[in-house]
Parts: structure tokens; sequence; C-alpha cells
């Protein structure tokens, strides 16, 4: 009798570690979307009103452009600029203006035009030796839907900074993505793809840097 209670004690430790381990996962990241022009690090750029961390997810969307300005210092675990359901327009803009933003999550990844039924259009701009360092894939033209999705970066400025654990240029069905490089430094430890689709395509335009 004595074992067979202690048997039972140890499951019920286990089944309730895997319970708190379950809930931990599923509340991981949080969901902020900016659908207005604003600062990032304003937190009535954002809804919820907040900021969004390291463990969250950032969308940019309906047309809203959210600028991280002037040495200031962010962080996030993921994002998604221009794409559908957020507001009434599928587009959005990055600004990096001076600033650094780092994408340090550990699942997620840059996506930039989050395709779907209708045209989507997202944009990052990094000028002033603004830094974008990103620790997982930066995703130009994510794609994925079945209208077009187009993905811009724009770099501008002798210092200014992007850098991915990998880089696709039109990375899913019916994408494209493209690259303005007319000042900076793009770098990636691992792949850089132009058109990783069959129905994407990759373009680059350099004019400096």
């Amino acid at each position: 009798m004595i074992h067979a209670h202690t048997s039972i004690g140890k499951f019920s430790l286990i089944a309730l570690a895997l319970i708190v381990a379950m809930v931990g996962t599923s509340a991981h990241a949080a969901v902020f979307q900016a659908t207005s022009d604003g600062d990032w690090n304003d937190t009535g750029t954002w809804s919820p009103t907040g900021l969004p961390t390291a463990t969250d997810e950032a969308q940019i969307a309906n047309g809203a452009t959210v600028s991280v300005k002037n040495l200031v210092s962010a962080d996030i675990g993921l994002f998604k600029i221009g794409l559908e359901g957020v507001g009434a327009t599928s587009s959005g803009t990055l600004v990096i203006d001076g600033g650094t933003l780092t994408e340090s999550g550990t699942t997620g990844h840059m996506e930039i035009a989050v395709g779907g039924t209708a045209a989507v259009h997202g944009e990052i701009i990094i000028s002033n030796d603004g830094t974008l360092d990103g620790n997982n894939q930066l995703r130009v033209g994510m794609g994925g839907g079945s209208a077009l999705a187009t993905g811009v970066v724009r770099m501008s400025g002798a210092n200014s900074f992007a850098d991915a654990g990998n880089i696709y240029l039109g990375y899913g069905a019916n994408s494209e993505g493209i690259l303005h490089i007319s000042g900076g430094l793009v770098t990636t430890a691992g792949d850089f793809d132009l058109g990783n689709n069959a129905s994407s395509s990759g373009t680059i335009y350099i004019s400096g840097g």
C-alpha cells in the first residue's frame, strides 16, 4: 500500500509539472498592434496599451508608420509589417532612424508583407546610422496568400546596419522582396536568398554603401 501511494504521488507531481509547462508555453507571447503613426517606445502607439518586449509579437498595419529614433533601443520577440486583418489597410512601415531595434526571439521571425487575399505592402526604412539586429530570419516579402505581397527594405547612412540569421527577398508564394542600399551594411550568418519560392522574386538595388 505504501508503494502504491508513493507511485500516485510521483504521477501527480509529473502531471502538475506538465500542466504548468503547457500553460507557460501558451502564455509566452502577447500580440501588440499599431494601426496609427507613432514612436515605438510610446505606449499609446500600441494596442493593447503598453510596450512590446522580447517575448512579444509586434504587428504594424493599417497604413501606420512606427519609428525607432534618436539612439533609442527597443527589443522584440518577432514582428510583422503589412498584413491583413489589422485595420482597413494592409500596409505598414517601420522606420529605424538613428535608433536600434533588436529581434531576439527564439521561435519567430521578422516578416514584411504577410500575404493575404488582397495586395499587401510592408516596408522598413533604416537611416542615420540606424540598426536592425535580428536573431532569426528576415523575410522581405513574406507572401503566402493569393494576392501579391511586396516587402521593401531601404537603407541609407554610412553606418546604418542590418543583420539577420537568414535573409530572404521574396519568401513565400506570390511575394516580392526588394532591397535598396544607398549606404550602410547588410550581413547574415546564414543564407541570403532571392526568390525562395517558384512564384516569388527578389531584387537588390545598390547605389552606395
